[in-house]
């Protein structure tokens, strides 16, 4: 969102970086991944009332 308000227009592309050498369908498996994993998530409604995040069209 930030990117998009300074640079209109502009096509992003995101690369996701797994730092656990745990298979992203078994996340939640292992402790460590399941606890970020489910941090990140507690933070969307926060995220999308201040503005910082916003639904996409699928």
């Amino acid at each position: 969102m930030t990117l998009q308000r300074h640079w209109p227009g502009l096509e992003l592309s995101v690369h996701p970086v797994n730092y656990f050498g745990v298979p992203a369908a078994a996340w939640h498996k292992q402790a460590e991944f399941r606890a970020r994993v489910l941090s990140e998530f507690d933070k969307i409604p926060r995220y999308l009332a201040a503005g910082f995040l916003t639904e996409i069209a699928a």
